[in-house]
């Protein structure tokens, strides 16, 4: 019997042992898992962190983006102003010259009407090609007084 107890026994630590073997085995493969388990975790905090970097970058951008076409939108009107003052200028400008122009033909005449013939004359003619008159001056020459 005591060969048969010992068979028994030795059966029975063979067995545990294999059993032993086969959780070492498990233990391995689980404490692989959980070191990929941990790395991936920090593969997705790491990727979670870099995208809320680039949020906040293109967040920061965009309101940059936003202030760039506020400062255009102030820009242009500011040149749609400025433009509308130049044309109002330019047309009051013109207006004005026009009424120079027109002044300065009237006060300058350049031909004048005989009074004799009627012909047109240069204003400064002192007879008439035409009919040989002597023009009269609208301001005859005052003689000088001497004083004696």
């Amino acid at each position: 019997m005591d060969l048969e107890c010992l068979t028994r026994e030795l059966t029975g630590l063979l067995v545990a042992g294999e059993r032993i073997r086969s959780l070492q085995a498990c233990y391995s493969d689980v404490c692989v898992e959980q070191s990929l388990l941990s790395d991936l975790r920090n593969h997705l905090a790491n990727c979670q962190k870099t995208e809320e970097d680039l949020e906040n970058e293109r967040k920061s951008h965009a309101e940059e983006l936003r202030q760039i076409n506020q400062d255009i939108n102030q820009l242009e009107d500011i040149l749609k102003t400025l433009r509308s003052e130049r044309e109002t200028k330019r047309a009051r400008l013109t207006k004005r010259m026009d009424e120079l122009r027109v002044a300065m033909n009237q006060a300058n005449e350049s031909m004048r009407t005989c009074e004799s013939c009627g012909a047109q004359i240069h204003r400064n003619a002192p007879t008439c090609p035409m009919c040989k008159t002597r023009s009269r001056s609208k301001n005859p020459k005052r003689s000088k007084k001497r004083d004696d």
